[in-house]
């Protein structure tokens, strides 16, 4: 179970973008939308992503479908190329900075973050 995603300089998102799946405490006991996992953490199962115009929701899909290509396939790259993605390219100094994704996830009652 996925608890939080975070995402630097990558694409339209220059500044560091937190997703954090926690649900809040007012949640009432009887909804189905999220899961408490062995830590005692309330996750959403289900999330929406909702902001203005070009204010970084696909971006923030994207960087999730990258992050999951890196774990799954990048066993299998040179590790002398690049990463396949594309950073925040309106300033010189972002041009210049890393992307960098964390995620933090939980499985079998060990929680985890993979930076």
């Amino acid at each position: 179970m996925i608890h939080e995603i975070t995402v630097e300089n990558f694409r339209s998102l220059a500044k560091k973008t937190t997703l954090n799946l926690a649900v809040n405490k007012k949640a009432a006991e009887k909804n189905r939308g999220y899961t408490t996992t062995s830590f005692g953490a309330r996750v959403s199962c289900i999330h929406t992503i909702i902001g203005g115009n070009a204010s970084g929701k696909t971006t923030m899909l994207r960087a999730l479908i990258t992050l999951r290509g890196v774990l799954v396939s990048s066993f299998r790259w040179n590790p002398e190329h690049p990463l396949p993605v594309t950073a925040f390219a309106a300033t010189e100094r972002s041009r210049n900075t890393p992307t960098s994704f964390s995620v933090t996830f939980e499985v079998g009652g060990t929680l985890y973050e993979y930076s």
